[in-house]
């Protein structure tokens, strides 16, 4: 059958689950960057929702709820384990 990809195979995924190596690279990247990348810093994430949440609410109160809202940029605040 055809993969994710098209291409005629099985898929990246399934020549990626049977590549020990592979996965051990992938597995260290995501254990390295885990402190540092933004994906991984809940705290932050939580906190620009709890803004981009007030910041809705507020248009909404000013009878001007479809105006673009831009959340301003905040400093990292997950701490490495």
């Amino acid at each position: 059958g055809e993969g994710a990809g098209g291409g005629g195979g099985k898929g990246r995924g399934n020549d990626w689950g049977r590549d020990d190596d592979r996965l051990a690279a992938i597995r260290k990247k995501l254990a390295r960057n885990r402190d540092t990348c933004p994906l991984f810093d809940l705290e932050r994430f939580t906190w620009h929702l709890e803004i981009a949440y007030e910041m809705i609410w507020q248009h909404f109160e000013a009878g001007d709820p479809s105006r673009r809202i831009q959340v301003p940029a905040l400093p990292r605040m997950g701490t490495p384990a």
